[in-house]
């Protein structure tokens, strides 16, 4: 990014193509991550603008039904709750179980042939939880659903392939665990189901880039018709230079270390009789850990903000996020501060 700002700083309108080919380069490296293709790729503001641009544009019918999770984090939720009030679908939300535990068999039975989408997070963001995507997305298939899933809280810390889910869409920001910058998302498909919706953001590109209006041109053919305006070229560099980063490294390196890592963390807190969140399996969450502590959350606060330890609340609790690039010696730091 600091490259390509110095590029265009020296060289202005004259390194309009260098910086293009640069963006071509990053939709194939982000094509090549997420297991698709590049022109099934759309470059977003962020996440939320994903999932919207996806929950308005595809049309609804009364009484159509959109399936998901109580716990999904609120980006994935308001989106769906206006697109369902503007064409009088219904928003079927499933209750977690105790303890944010999530029960797949419920899921799959509430799938039926007034179900038009299914959406919901594969890490959920409160407890960490892992779905297992294949047999929803294979209900979705014998109905004609779109399964639409939110990949913000797994992508970049667990292997993840779209061509091992044919039909699968995905939305995601590129901050959390991809290591990439603020401010870019992806809008991701694995096959030309992009076709079915409408843009509800249009602007010349949208069109191919034509300098006159033209009311017979019809939406270019590929994902990016969904970008509207000036590409996001700065964050799309930045965002693939952190993909090839964990390409060269190997997300199944950093998947082995993030298990181990939470592994860590949760015998640590549970010797200080913490109450763990969801469930206690590593290899069955993301590398997150939400807990309860028995200190009061601000004495914790106070700690851990003194000993620069990063971490959100959720649910009353405390959640840690470690990644690949933590060590040992840190999480015993943050392990102290609970203590």
């Amino acid at each position: 990014m600091h490259t390509a700002i110095n590029e265009h700083s020296q060289l202005g309108y004259h390194g309009r193509e260098v910086l293009t080919k640069k963006l071509i380069d990053s939709r194939n490296t982000s094509a090549r991550f997420f297991g698709t293709k590049p022109e099934h790729i759309a470059m977003t503001q962020n996440c939320a603008t994903a999932v919207s641009i996806v929950a308005q544009g595809l049309k609804l019918k009364a009484n159509d039904e959109i399936l998901t999770w109580d716990q999904e984090y609120p980006s994935n939720s308001y989106a769906w709750h206006a697109a369902a009030r503007a064409q009088g679908a219904k928003v079927i939300t499933l209750n977690s179980e105790a303890n944010f535990e999530m029960n797949l068999e419920l899921m799959l039975s509430k799938i039926n042939a007034r179900t038009r989408i299914v959406t919901l997070s594969w890490v959920q963001s409160v407890a960490g939880t892992i779905i297992s995507l294949k047999p929803i997305l294979d209900a979705c298939e014998r109905v004609g659903a779109w399964f639409v899933v939110d990949a913000f809280q797994g992508l970049g810390a667990i292997p993840f392939k779209m061509s091992d889910y044919p039909g699968i869409i995905i939305t995601t920001g590129a901050q959390k665990w991809m290591c990439g910058p603020l401010g870019h998302g992806y809008l991701a498909f694995s096959d030309d189901r992009y076709r079915e919706l409408e843009p509800i953001l249009q602007g010349a590109l949208t069109f191919g880039g034509s300098d006159q209006t033209n009311l017979n041109l019809k939406f270019i053919e590929s994902a990016a018709r969904f970008e509207p305006g000036t590409p996001l070229i700065l964050t799309a560099i930045g965002a693939a230079a952190s993909l090839q980063c964990i390409e060269e490294f190997g997300i199944d390196k950093i998947h082995q270390k993030n298990i181990a890592l939470r592994e860590y963390l949760v015998s640590g807190l549970q010797k200080l009789d913490a109450k763990i969140l969801g469930t206690i399996d590593s290899k069955k969450s993301g590398p997150h850990v939400t807990f309860l502590p028995i200190k009061s959350l601000s004495v914790c606060e106070k700690s851990l903000f003194e000993n620069k330890i990063s971490y959100v609340t959720k649910v009353g609790g405390l959640r840690f996020s470690p990644h690949a690039f933590n060590s040992f010696e840190e999480l015993d730091i943050a392990i102290d501060c609970i203590k």
